[in-house]
């Protein structure tokens, strides 16, 4: 019998998963440690499809931040068509690098970009659920994410392993090229080690958070999301889980591209969730310009902030969000999962069955 539950089953699985790659760091990230200590990697293409390309969005930051590389998340189709690498001829190939956080490595584009690397000599490392696959056997670094299959199709706990691995991959290589400061290493471990209570933290009051304005949700027929710098792409996973169970419209928006004309449909029974972390006192003030320039618009405005942030509100999602910059993308993930899984619960739908199952073999998307 069919678990209509199973979604619930992963989110609640996912502290524990952090837990285990940040306890076993050094085995999980040692071959991608070692493939930079013994290259001089300097330009990485991130290539990845739905929830695979909103990790390239943030591991892209994250790996420029603090290994001072070149890096591009890089629409598959887009970039296998239009575009090649090295496109002007400046690097060597042992200082290029592909990077596909793919979890079935079954997804055509990815695949096709990896194909087209191996075709130049471009080095490929990877992060998948099936190291023996199709997509695997092309790379020269391969990380088992262990999660397991996932029944339902929103994919939860295979994403937060994905940013887990490949964030504490980027960590451990900086600190072993000494471009990160232990000071600054022992600070991202402290976060880290945080991680797991805090997301647990983020699905309590979430819940509480829920029952109390699930109709708000389920009445309206379209939804807005917005963030900034890493949490752009939680932004976007978060729109992409509810659009996939509930089947409403979801839009997301980098915070100052909302700001440019994008937010003239607001209406006074909108909903609108803002991603508000402190890691980026610019970004956050510019945020706060926004949330207190639509408050005055709309009445739906739901901030997803720490305690002492000053639009937290009675309608905010309060939370003692760790805030550490690239790592807290897990934790203001954790919201957008339990909403989808109870809008979809409470609306009727299921998360297991899929009114399009079968498309992707239909559509050749599949490998």
């Amino acid at each position: 019998m069919v678990d209509q539950e199973a979604m619930m089953g992963y989110i609640l699985e996912e502290p524990g998963i952090i837990k285990r790659i940040y306890e076993n760091r050094a085995e999980i990230t040692k071959d991608f440690v070692q493939y930079f200590l013994n290259h001089p990697v300097k330009r990485v293409y991130l290539s990845g499809t739905g929830s695979p390309r909103h990790v390239c969005i943030v591991m892209a930051q994250m790996m420029e931040k603090l290994l001072g590389v070149e890096a591009s998340c890089e629409i598959p189709t887009i970039f296998n068509n239009h575009s090649q690498f090295n496109m002007n001829g400046v690097y060597k190939k042992d200082e290029l690098l592909l990077i596909v956080p793919a979890q079935s490595g079954r997804t055509a584009g990815p695949y096709w970009t990896a194909l087209k690397a191996k075709e130049a000599g471009v080095p490929i490392l990877c992060t998948t659920l099936h190291p023996d696959g199709k997509l695997a056997q092309l790379c020269e670094v391969v990380i088992d994410k262990g999660t397991g299959r996932e029944e339902s199709f929103p994919e939860s706990k295979g994403h937060i392993a994905s940013l887990a691995i490949l964030s504490m991959c980027i960590i451990e290589t900086a600190h072993a090229l000494k471009r990160l400061e232990d000071t600054a290493y022992d600070a991202y471990l402290r976060a880290f080690d945080r991680l797991p209570d805090s997301c647990e933290r983020a699905l309590r009051v979430t819940e509480t958070w829920y029952e109390k304005n699930k109709y708000k949700l389920i009445s309206q027929p379209a939804l807005t999301i917005l963030g900034y710098g890493p949490n752009f792409g939680t932004a976007l996973e978060g729109a992409l889980k509810i659009l996939e169970s509930t089947l409403k419209t979801v839009v997301a928006y980098e915070a100052e591209e909302y700001m440019h004309g994008i937010m003239e449909p607001i209406k006074k029974d909108s909903v609108i969730f803002f991603i508000c972390p402190s890691d980026s006192p610019v970004e956050q003030e510019r945020m706060h310009t926004l949330i207190n320039y639509t408050r005055k618009i709309c009445d739906n405005c739901i901030v997803l902030c720490r305690p002492e942030d000053p639009c937290a509100d009675e309608n905010a999602i309060i939370c003692d969000f760790t805030d550490c910059e690239f790592l807290d993308t897990m934790e203001y993930l954790v919201p957008f999962q339990f909403i989808c899984h109870r809008m979809a619960r409470d609306m009727g739908l299921s998360t297991i069955d899929s009114q399009l199952d079968g498309s992707c073999e239909a559509l050749g998307c599949r490998v």
